[in-house]
């Protein structure tokens, strides 16, 4: 059986589970509404739309809202009208349905629904999701809210359905959120304004990297040339998991096909099919790069993002239903690479991954250092050797993806087989967190906002209302230890050390934040759902 929604997670057999998990995401019709004198505004537009986009690539079955006469104009993503576009959407990235529905689940924007579902509501930096309607006051701000609360929307719904098979999750009882300050309320109010995004460096153009750009389009933002960095070209298996793809695209550089789909949308782009090492080399001076948004899969991109030493880089990373987000500089306070120094010996490791995956450990040490990608011998010795389910992984395939599938990481293990659940809504809302951390570096007014640290999102839950601490690396060996880069960077972006102590007074009242929400935690002031933030703050 093969369904882009389900991934067999590692070995042979899983038949029977990912027949159990179809039947699951096939048996809920979902019920779109949209409240009295709401869908008509483009915040609510985007937000509909990019609801739809997102949750039909999981659940194919929609009942949607009656026309309203609204035109929706979203290049890459629908122009028409705006029951026309969701229709059209659902049947552009749905798979075909194996099973009958067993029962309906209501979505409804801007109201409580009238049976089982989830109230949706978004204006400006803020969203809400409950059973009931929560209502916001009406705020001005670019309509992120709205593209996040869609991603909460189905992530909610997504554990409706594989709850019973054992997947563990947290309903929520309601909250409301806002992209600003990332707390558990509305955001403070901001002033109007044109939003233009500034120059920047797209590092990596896979699930998150274009869900940054998805995100900008779809919030109808436009921004200065924007750079795309991306070696590799689109295969079959991306349109499960790239929101910004509504129809296959195979074997067409990443980079290219995005800068086409900015330029229609008014973003200037600028594709580089190459890998990050190649694009901080290819020109005789530095680069002078005010931002990166790192979003890369790998150690070795995630180095070569740094290496550019821009003025401050955005960091992405995601596992399994989880993701974060974090900001950087780069010095004494560490850097955006910090996270991701390994200090265990590097043959343990390999060792360890060689006889999980089946491969020799000389062999996984090269692709560890090398690209990370699969031979044709790489793929056939896999293939004999007869761990993996059918088909095995291909040459081509990411050693990233590889030991996610060995090791088992998937979002159901059951005794008939471990399996992987698409979730094009993690990356997603991976894009919108980064847009809006791109909005704030744009913005001297929305400075005060700007991500201190890092933010932790589980789309198995709702969000904490936290926002936490990305350690500096203690072990000597990060990029940021080299005195070489720290004067360059300091010289390159004129940071004196009147700007390093303002940075390092910005990080510690950060610090002090995070501290006096955990003793909340712990007091009982504050409600988390997460065990390990309980005992976290009950340590402090």
């Amino acid at each position: 059986m093969t369904d882009p929604r389900v991934e067999l997670a590692g070995l042979a057999g899983g038949s029977t589970a990912q027949t159990d998990v179809l039947a699951r995401l096939d048996g809920v019709s979902v019920v779109l509404t949209i409240a009295a004198g709401r869908g008509n505004d483009p915040e609510d537009v985007a937000g509909l739309v990019n609801l739809v986009n997102l949750g039909a690539r999981i659940f194919p079955r929609w009942q949607l809202p009656e026309p309203n006469g609204v035109l929706v104009d979203l290049p890459a993503v629908g122009q028409g009208p705006l029951g026309d576009v969701l229709a059209n959407t659902v049947a552009r990235v749905r798979s075909q349905p194996a099973s009958e529905p067993l029962r309906e689940f209501q979505l409804c924007w801007g109201g409580t629904p009238s049976g089982p579902g989830l109230a949706v509501d978004a204006s400006g930096w803020s969203c809400s999701l409950g059973p009931v309607h929560l209502p916001l006051a009406a705020q001005e701000g670019p309509p992120v809210g709205a593209l996040a609360v869609g991603c909460w929307a189905v992530g909610q719904l997504l554990m409706e359905a594989l709850e019973p098979l054992g997947v563990p999750c947290h309903r929520t009882l309601g909250f409301r959120w806002n992209l600003l300050t990332y707390g558990l309320d509305e955001s403070p109010a901001t002033s109007a304004r044109e939003i233009v995004l500034p120059p920047f460096v797209n590092a990596g153009c896979g699930s998150v990297g274009s869900s940054v750009l998805y995100a900008a389009i779809a919030a109808h933002i436009t921004s200065e040339l924007v750079d795309l960095v991306d070696p590799d070209s689109f295969t079959a298996r991306n349109r499960g998991r790239y929101p910004i793809l509504l129809d296959a695209v195979v074997d067409v550089p990443k980079t290219s096909w995005l800068a086409d789909r900015c330029l229609e949308a008014g973003i200037p782009a600028r594709p580089h099919a190459q890998d990050l090492a190649a694009f901080t080399n290819g020109t005789d001076q530095p680069r002078l790069v005010d931002l990166v948004v790192a979003s890369v899969d790998t150690v070795v991109g995630r180095r070569d993002a740094t290496d550019l030493l821009a003025e401050t880089t955005i960091n992405v990373g995601v596992s399994g239903l989880a993701f974060h987000v974090s900001r950087h500089g780069f010095g004494d306070r560490g850097c955006a690479y910090c996270q991701y120094v390994d200090v265990a010996p590097a043959l343990s490791g390999a060792q360890m991954l060689a006889e999980v995956v089946g491969l020799p450990v000389e062999r996984i040490v090269a692709l560890e250092q090398g690209d990370g990608r699969l031979s044709e011998a790489d793929a056939k010795a896999l293939a004999i050797g007869g761990r993996y389910g059918d088909p095995p992984p291909a040459a081509g395939s990411r050693l990233a993806d590889l030991r996610r599938r060995a090791y088992a990481q998937a979002s159901i293990v059951s005794g008939a087989g471990d399996l992987r659940v698409s979730a094009p809504h993690v990356s997603a809302l991976a894009g919108v967190v980064a847009l809006a951390e791109i909005i704030k570096h744009g913005a001297p007014s929305l400075a005060p906002f700007r991500l201190g640290d890092r933010v932790d999102l589980d789309l198995s839950g709702q969000p904490s209302g936290f926002v936490g601490v990305a350690r500096p690396d203690g072990s000597g060996r990060c990029l940021c230890h080299s005195g070489f880069r720290r004067k360059a960077w300091a010289s390159m972006h004129g940071v004196g050390p009147v700007q390093q102590h303002l940075a390092s007074r910005h990080e510690d009242a950060q610090l002090d934040r995070f501290a006096e929400q955990l003793r909340d935690v712990a007091a009982g002031t504050i409600e988390v759902a997460s065990p390990r933030l309980r005992a976290v703050g009950r340590r402090c």
